[in-house]
């Protein structure tokens, strides 16, 4: 597989257009139809762009420039001033001027001697690579120091919503009948609150004494949803500071809630978390579990079921899951005919998977990692806290 191609199937398994790629990747200069090169089998992406360019249309696919060229790359890299003190050594070596050996690599070296990064910034790749011939070195060891730069919210934001889209188009669905909840789990206030100055509304927290503390220091007209597990214990504060919990897997538990939102006058919208795929590390209700509590959980006069809600199992190929999410569809269509009407919400899919979960029904995706970025170690927490890492997004 050319670099050209294997760059075209990281950009399809994420649904993205070129125009996606232009639009998010900070460099204005470039049209469509010269970002078109990057997908060329003659080596157009070699004689056109810089390694730092290459980088920048990689992170808008979550991807280093290296895998594009070495998916499987495995040595130490070589940073661009390891490459100037080569250069150095091979002119002693060679007893020749710099000049010199300007002409043999065809390309002015004295900036980069002063900036290194030059070499990164301004070289082609194509012009790298006959460098790194010259000095005996594998070039793809130097694209190797270039990161896969994180990118701002607002940049994923942005992203995130194009995908939105083009899943709701591939399903025939309108483009508004998909939320968003941004997973907030070990988020600050600060990024709830720059998240939220970009219009986003709807946050998801994991354990409850988190999302008590975060209510309380972000902006009043923010809406949050409890999506991890909860402890009976902690029912009464979850009614309190949340208006939706999406994770509601026994009865026992649905009575608790019933308990303090009567208590507090309150009527409280959940879901009703199912284990479709059976693992012994997730929460949930087993289907048929679901279907024999069901009527039960419905009598309780202040709750109201809105849906369902899964985390499915984890798959580098999000088509793997396709079949959990299209048995959570059947699910809520079983669940309809016992209560007789329809219910409103089916809550699946993360970062991973989100636009499968899209075409197969989802009304609600809960995205953490693709729009904060890799997500923060936790802090050591007490043993009574609640906590269920299948949840971060």
């Amino acid at each position: 597989m050319t670099p050209g191609q294997r760059f075209r199937q990281l950009r399809e398994k994420k649904h993205l257009l070129l125009d996606d790629i232009v639009q998010n990747c900070g460099i204005s200069s470039i049209g469509t139809s010269s970002i078109r090169d990057l997908e060329s089998h003659d080596g157009d992406m070699e004689d056109c762009y810089s390694p730092v360019q290459l980088a920048k249309f990689c992170r808008v696919l979550g991807v280093r420039a290296v895998d594009v060229f070495a998916p499987d790359f495995a040595e130490s890299s070589i940073s661009a001033e390891t490459v100037v003190d080569l250069i150095r050594s091979e002119c002693a070596t060679r007893k020749i001027l710099v000049e010199e050996f300007e002409a043999i690599v065809g390309w002015r070296l004295v900036e980069v001697l002063e900036q290194p990064q030059t070499l990164l910034e301004d070289m082609t790749i194509a012009g790298l690579q006959w460098l790194c011939k010259e000095l005996r070195i594998d070039w793809i060891r130097v694209i190797a120091t270039l990161p896969c730069e994180p990118m701002d919210f607002a940049t994923n934001y942005k992203l995130i919503q194009q995908r939105m889209n083009g899943a709701c188009a591939r399903a025939g669905r309108p483009w508004n009948s998909v939320t968003l909840v941004a997973v907030s789990k070990n988020r600050t206030p600060d990024e709830v609150r720059e998240a939220a100055a970009h219009g986003q509304t709807l946050f998801g927290e994991n354990r409850v004494q988190e999302g008590k503390l975060k209510t309380s220091l972000c902006p009043g007209h923010l809406r949050w949803h409890m999506i991890g597990h909860l402890q009976s214990n902690k029912a009464r504060d979850a009614v309190r500071f949340f208006q939706m919990i999406e994770s509601v897997d026994s009865l026992s538990l649905a009575q608790e809630i019933n308990k303090w939102a009567n208590t507090l006058a309150k009527t409280m919208p959940i879901l009703l978390e199912v284990n479709m795929a059976g693992e012994s590390s997730k929460f949930g209700y087993k289907p048929d579990q679901l279907l024999a509590e069901f009527e039960q959980i419905n009598a309780l006069p202040k709750i109201e079921i809105h849906g369902l809600m899964t985390v499915a199992p984890w798959a580098e190929d999000p088509e793997k899951v396709r079949p959990v999410f299209r048995q959570m569809r059947e699910l809520k269509e079983e669940c309809e005919k016992i209560l007789g009407a329809p219910l409103p919400h089916l809550s699946m899919g993360m970062s991973g998977d989100f636009e499968v979960a899209i075409e197969e029904g989802a009304t609600i995706i809960r995205i953490g990692t693709a729009l904060f970025g890799a997500r923060p170690k936790a802090t050591k927490k007490p043993k009574s806290e609640d906590s269920n890492d299948g949840f971060d997004g």
